[in-house]
């Protein structure tokens, strides 16, 4: 059983930690005190004792979008122009909608970092190739060679694949190009003014290509045409290029979710402040469609098309439940980027299991989950949790945040600068009642977290009602 770390009682009552008083027509709040775990110190803190083994992860296949274990590091889009497959650098790949999960390379990398992946015509397969210019198959994709044994003065940054399927092309940082089975060979920068070449596109007949630089310079070569840069955009960071279904335009994007059209490229959105803690890491298009995609480094990719104008990185959907789930992240980042901290990144495993906990509570009861369920699978090295409930016709998702924000324990976990993701889960029960749950944590791979202080509460910068209610 969970007990409430010792804070001040709003109405010194029993009815529980910060349990206001009840008044006559007034909305009931009740919020309880957060819970932390650290993996290999077991439960500690913040009221929680008494560890217990750890469950399974709950609601696990219930992710809309799967979440990559490394960083983002590539994308393309399936030629049937109805899924993506996002690579990570530690080489696992996720597949969306129609685009069909053919390996890993997490294995046969052997110690290298993968940035990049290009599918076969078919889509029945893809090559992967990592940053010292190895080159593994999947599926119907044939190796035709690799630079593995070459000596390179700068890392492969991208892998693209002829029309036909029998051949590849391989590109450097440093601006160097290499070839493999009936790929041709157009040139190559003689010298890079805007920044190292981050990412590379093929044009449709195989006889050209484009190179982009993170400064925004485009570089093009055989039958690709010069449409535009980006060099005059002061807040550049270009992370990836796809060009468009004729070849006769391009699309780039930047770190910060933004996007540039140019030639016959449309532009349908970006996720320009919609992924704070989440930068882009790319975008791909398909010969199928006229839209794009953009993937994040989570390994989460969005869907911009006439009929498709994502959201972001927070939840997604147009439920009362998704809106309040979404007002409370917003205002999670807008206190901790007041106070000089890094946003938290969302998280769609940890928003998975945070839904499943708040539906559970509406059915069984408030009190906090099994934490250690969250440490089971090595993701994380330290979590912690926050939940609350509320009832009432005037009750917003503010209430709730505001709440949070005046207990030490709530706001320590909100406002801890060694927590790096979160994910928000809101169920609104038949009666009215809004459960919420915040799953936060640190990512193994981000080693033990340091001492740090918790900043203090002065102000709370989102107190506003808001609107988002169940």
């Amino acid at each position: 059983m969970v007990q409430p770390a010792a804070v001040q009682p709003i109405d010194r009552t029993r009815r529980g930690a910060l349990a206001p008083r009840r008044r006559p027509g007034r909305a009931r709040v009740r919020i309880l005190a957060a819970g932390f775990a650290a993996a290999g110190l077991g439960l500690a803190g913040l009221g929680i004792t008494n560890p217990t083994p750890a469950g399974a992860l709950v609601n696990a296949s219930a992710m809309s979008n799967p979440v990559l274990t490394g960083p983002a590091m590539n994308l393309a889009g399936d030629p049937t122009g109805n899924g993506t497959w996002a690579v990570a650098a530690n080489g696992q790949v996720v597949a969306t909608g129609s685009a069909e999960l053919h390996g890993n390379a997490t294995a046969e990398r052997n110690g290298a970092l993968v940035t990049g992946i290009a599918p076969t015509p078919t889509g029945n397969g893809y090559w992967i190739a990592s940053h010292t210019g190895g080159v593994f198959t999947h599926g119907d994709a044939r190796f035709y060679g690799s630079a593995g044994g070459q000596t390179l003065t700068s890392p492969v940054v991208d892998i693209e694949a002829t029309p036909t399927g029998k051949g590849y092309l391989l590109f450097t940082s440093g601006g160097k190009v290499l070839r493999f089975g009936d790929a041709k060979l157009y040139g190559a920068p003689s010298q890079l003014t805007r920044g190292p070449i981050v990412d590379a596109a093929i044009t449709p007949s195989g006889k050209g290509y484009w190179l982009v630089s993170s400064g925004g310079g485009v570089y093009h070569f055989g039958d690709a045409r010069w449409y535009g840069s980006a060099t005059g955009n002061t807040n550049t960071d270009v992370t990836g290029i796809a060009r468009t279904a004729t070849g006769r335009g391009y699309l780039l994007s930047n770190a910060g979710g933004g996007l540039f059209n140019f030639g016959d490229a449309p532009y349908y959105g970006s996720l320009t402040n919609k992924c704070s803690g989440n930068p882009t890491a790319g975008l791909a298009t398909s010969n199928a469609t006229r839209g794009y995609w953009m993937v994040v480094s989570t390994g989460r990719s969005f869907a911009f098309s006439p009929t498709s104008r994502p959201n972001g990185c927070g939840p997604s959907g147009s439920s009362k439940a998704a809106r309040a789930a979404n007002d409370l992240f917003t205002r999670l980042n807008a206190e901790r980027t007041a106070r000089g901290l890094p946003a938290l990144r969302w998280d769609d495993e940890l928003a998975a299991e945070s839904a499943a906990w708040s539906s559970e509570m509406d059915r069984s009861g408030f009190r906090h989950s099994n934490l250690q369920r969250l440490l089971a699978d090595g993701r994380f090295n330290l979590v912690a949790e926050n939940i609350a409930w509320a009832r009432g016709g005037s009750v917003t998702a503010a209430t709730l945040h505001v709440a949070w924000m005046n207990s030490d324990g709530h706001r320590r976990n909100m406002l801890s600068p060694n927590l790096q993701a979160v994910g928000i889960g809101v169920y609104c029960g038949a009666d009215g009642t809004m459960w919420a749950t915040q799953e936060f944590g640190r990512y193994a791979s981000a080693g033990a977290a340091p001492t740090a202080s918790t900043p203090p509460r002065n102000p709370v910068t989102r107190s506003d009602p808001g609107t988002a209610t169940c």
